[in-house]
């Protein structure tokens, strides 16, 4: 058996490795950008179950070498797929030629595998769009619309993956749909810097400038203060892959990758408002186009991607119904928020607010 994985150099990426390096009685086959081909021949050098080519997703053939290339159509059985552009700032084209081209090349290969077993696809929780409501792991198309490229481009990617199912019902196609990563769960450690981080990391310059907030007992935020904020940390998500991954059987699976008990975005501000001792209400500031305006604004002021704004305001449930495939597989049921939530602000705490100190309710220190 053998698996082409693609990715590795992501953050989640990065996290799947260290199982790959375990399964010494595998082989696998990591598809490597030039930059990065070196870079894993290094470190990887000591671990012959596993195998360096050069190519990449916008490649026809995805293998820079044809010998490759045909010798990976002869031996791999099945494919984790976790290559992605995710950058609210990149272009459209840059964003439609990774996630769609890229995916469709990766199909075009699988097309051609002659022993093709299974393929383990990493999509995300923005494909549900502007969906107001319920939208489950059996939902696709309900006719939504994406407010920022990277999910629309992300839902064009799972909707060939899926069209891939349909026409190869032999094969396991496991769509893993994922929420917002986030560090270790026991480290907090974390990779890139995106996401809720961008809020962290620019929460000591407001308080900086604002520093009547830190004397409040409440503070206003543009949110939708009941959405649920669908959380992973890296290491539980790896975790679910893992499990589909090892999973036996034939056809389309999909399940969420979200933790359990995952907080509101109210409720995640209010515990990480208590971690670092300014126990405040935060209460939820009225959305519309004027708020969007203004919030988009601000968020440009301190360089934060605009696109998050369309986050805070999300109306989706994401629900795990009954997976439409084989596997038995709840992605929820990996890890609960409670039971990470303090390594995570301890981490967060740690590298943008090292210096804290706090008195009651009012923050001191230099921030």
């Amino acid at each position: 058996m053998t698996t082409l994985v693609t990715g590795v150099s992501g953050f989640l990426g990065q996290e799947i490795l260290k199982t790959i390096i375990e399964r010494k009685n595998e082989s696998f086959i990591l598809l490597l950008r030039e930059k990065s081909f070196h870079q894993f021949k290094s470190t990887l050098k000591d671990h012959s179950h596993i195998r360096l080519v050069k190519g990449h997703l916008q490649h026809p053939d995805l293998f820079v070498d044809t010998r490759e290339l045909e010798r990976a159509k002869n031996e791999v059985t099945k494919v984790i797929h976790l290559a992605a552009l995710y950058d609210l700032k990149a272009a459209k084209e840059r964003l439609y030629k990774t996630n769609v081209i890229g995916t469709q090349n990766i199909l075009f290969f699988c097309e051609e595998a002659k022993n093709l077993k299974q393929i383990v696809y990493a999509s995300t929780i923005a494909v549900a769009g502007n969906v107001e409501g319920p939208y489950s792991v059996n939902d696709y198309d309900l006719g939504q619309d994406h407010p920022n490229a990277y999910a629309r481009t992300k839902f064009e990617a799972e909707g060939l993956v899926r069209h891939f199912s349909q026409r190869h019902a032999d094969v396991k196609v496991d769509i893993i749909r994922l929420g917002v990563i986030v560090g270790h769960s026991q480290t907090g450690e974390f990779l890139k810097e995106d996401g809720p981080y961008y809020f962290f990391k620019n929460i000591g310059r407001v308080l900086n400038h604002v520093p009547v907030l830190t004397k409040l007992s409440f503070v206003p935020f543009p949110i939708n203060g009941d959405a649920v904020f669908p959380l992973v940390p890296v290491d539980c998500a790896a975790a679910i892959f893992w499990k589909n991954y090892d999973q036996e059987g034939q056809g389309l699976n999909c399940c969420y990758a979200i933790s359990k008990e995952a907080p509101t975005l109210k409720g995640f501000l209010e515990d990480f408002l208590s971690h670092i001792q300014m126990p405040m209400k935060v209460v939820p500031l009225p959305g519309g186009n004027l708020s969007q305006r203004f919030l988009k604004k601000g968020l440009q002021a301190i360089q934060v991607p605009e696109a998050l704004s369309d986050y805070l305001y999300l109306k989706t449930k994401f629900i795990e119904d009954e997976p439409t495939g084989s596997s038995k597989l709840r992605g929820g049921e990996i890890c609960s928020y409670p039971s990470y939530k303090e390594a995570f602000f301890a981490k967060v705490q740690r590298t943008y607010l090292p210096n804290i100190k706090s008195s009651g309710n009012q923050c001191e220190g230099r921030l």
